[in-house]
Parts: structure tokens; C-alpha cells; sequence
């Protein structure tokens, strides 16, 4: 059974603002260029192209590096842009308090918690979550044989073996 982990730190609208504001820089400078703003020569064309590229790059580059939306635990973990990651792919899960506490939120209660998932390549996942999402992503490493770091005890179990969020 799949269960979906939301990220808290979530925004959609940074991704769009990226977007829009490559658009805005290029599309006024190509209609400029179209309507004979810019001569046709090669050595003037080719490096504004060149350019505009490369800053499309850039902007998807931004655009893949912002928080994901969720994660999603079953056989293995699909995270986002990272895509899908067997557990052995992940070197070690973290569990800390959010360092930068910015996370307000009326009906949000209760604690909340910092996940880094530390992959073997590649760079690493944050995803900021409830205490009771701790729990059950450190229920998914435990079962996967995924080293788990938790040296809060933002997920970890009690005397009797029951899972608890800290």
C-alpha cells in the first residue's frame, strides 16, 4: 500500500514566476527582433539565440531545485523530480527540527519536522512534514533497511515498541 507524504513547504507560484518572467524578457525581445529591430546576420542572431537558451536552461534548472509537492512511500520511494528511488538508493534518512521554524499555519498542530533524504548520488531531498509523517517515514525506512538519523526522537518508538512523533 502506497501512502502520500505532503510537503508543508510546498509553493506552486515560484515555478510559475520563473516561467513568467523568461517570458517576459523574451518574448518582447523576439517580436522586437521579428519586426526588423535586429538585422539578419548570423553573428548577431545566433548568439541571442544562443543566450535565450541558455537562460531557459537556467530557468528549468530553478525550476526542478524548488521544494517537491510529496512524497509517495510504497516498494520504493517516488520523490518528485527525483523520480523514483529504490532503497538502495538512499544512503540515510534524517529527522531535525525546521531550522529556519517559517512554517505558520492556523490549522496546522502539533510539531513539525525536517526530512533530508541523503541519496547514494545525487543531491539531497527536504521535504518538511508533520511529526506524524516522521513516524510513518521512519516505519517505511525501518522496514526497507534504511539507516534512519533521529537524534531528536522526532520519530521513534517508546518502551512498548509503539511508534511515536516527538
Amino acid at each position: 500500500m502506497e501512502r502520500l507524504i505532503p510537503n508543508l513547504r510546498f509553493r506552486f507560484w515560484p515555478g510559475l514566476l520563473w516561467i513568467f518572467g523568461w517570458g517576459v524578457i523574451w518574448l518582447p525581445a523576439g517580436a522586437w527582433a521579428e519586426s526588423g529591430g535586429l538585422p539578419y546576420r548570423w553573428e548577431r542572431i545566433v548568439p541571442v539565440v544562443l543566450l535565450a537558451l541558455a537562460s531557459y536552461v537556467v530557468v528549468l534548472v530553478a525550476i526542478s531545485r524548488l521544494p517537491m509537492r510529496r512524497l509517495r512511500l510504497g516498494e520504493q520511494l517516488r520523490a518528485g523530480p527525483a523520480g523514483l528511488l529504490a532503497p538502495a538508493d538512499i544512503a540515510v534518512i534524517r529527522f531535525a527540527s525546521d531550522p529556519t521554524e517559517d512554517f505558520v499555519d492556523a490549522c496546522q498542530s502539533g510539531p513539525v519536522c525536517l526530512l533530508t533524504i541523503e541519496r547514494v548520488r545525487g543531491r539531497s531531498i527536504q521535504v518538511l512534514l508533520t511529526a506524524d509523517d516522521a513516524v510513518h517515514v521512519r516505519e517505511w525506512a525501518d522496514d526497507k533497511g534504511i539507516p534512519a538519523d533521529d537524534p531528536d526522537g522526532r520519530a521513534a518508538r517508546d518502551a512498548a515498541g509503539r511508534w511515536h512523533c516527538g
